[in-house]
């Protein structure tokens, strides 16, 4: 995976930088949260162990700001790959 040295990296750009493999984990860890929430409302921390990992790959200076523990940091790191996972749905199709 390439890091990202731009903060503006765009949904589609970092995408094209993952594998099939990496692709199918975002997917499933994101269909996992969608169910999870549907019962609970609540994340589970191995799906945000899995969103943080990638997220901190792309934005390594992010570290130090961004935290599982913070509900809008949670929220904004979910969304970022939710977006992500519609170009890869998108570029199936």
């Amino acid at each position: 995976m390439v890091k990202s040295n731009n903060k503006h990296m765009t949904h589609s750009d970092y995408a094209n930088t993952l594998n099939e493999t990496e692709q199918k984990e975002i997917l499933d860890t994101l269909t996992h949260i969608e169910e999870q929430r549907l019962r609970t409302s609540k994340y589970e921390t191995k799906d945000l162990d899995v969103l943080f990992r990638y997220w901190i790959k792309i934005y390594p200076n992010q570290r130090p700001k961004m935290s599982m523990g913070c509900g809008g940091c949670r929220k904004a790191v979910h969304k970022f790959f939710f977006q992500v996972s519609q170009y890869f749905i998108k570029k199936t199709k």
